[in-house]
């Protein structure tokens, strides 16, 4: 009997060790762009607030903090693409205009 509830609770660790280590981390789930694509160091940046301040760029809207940071990404778009993508950051797709 003893051997059953010592098996059983070596199986629950064994499970639960392996459900946390499958489980996706906060770090690795999709996240919206809330920081600019220019000024970012790590998860250190300046914050995006969706207004008026972003460019297009392939079929996705990139929003900046500032127009110099709209300016500085269009000279080398892919690097600051590359960026986001290594953070996690889902681009949304530019709005349709009817």
């Amino acid at each position: 009997m003893q051997f059953v509830k010592t098996l059983s609770i070596a199986l629950a660790i064994t499970l639960l060790t392996a459900g946390y280590m499958f489980a996706e981390s906060d770090e690795t789930k999709a996240m919206s762009q809330e920081i600019c694509a220019v000024m970012t160091f790590g998860d250190i940046g300046c914050s995006v607030t969706k207004n008026d301040i972003y460019t297009d760029y392939q079929g996705k809207r990139i929003y900046f903090c500032s127009k110099g940071c709209r300016e500085t990404f269009k000279k080398d778009p892919d690097k600051y693409i590359k960026k986001l993508k290594i953070q996690g950051v889902v681009l949304v797709d530019t709005p349709v205009k009817d």
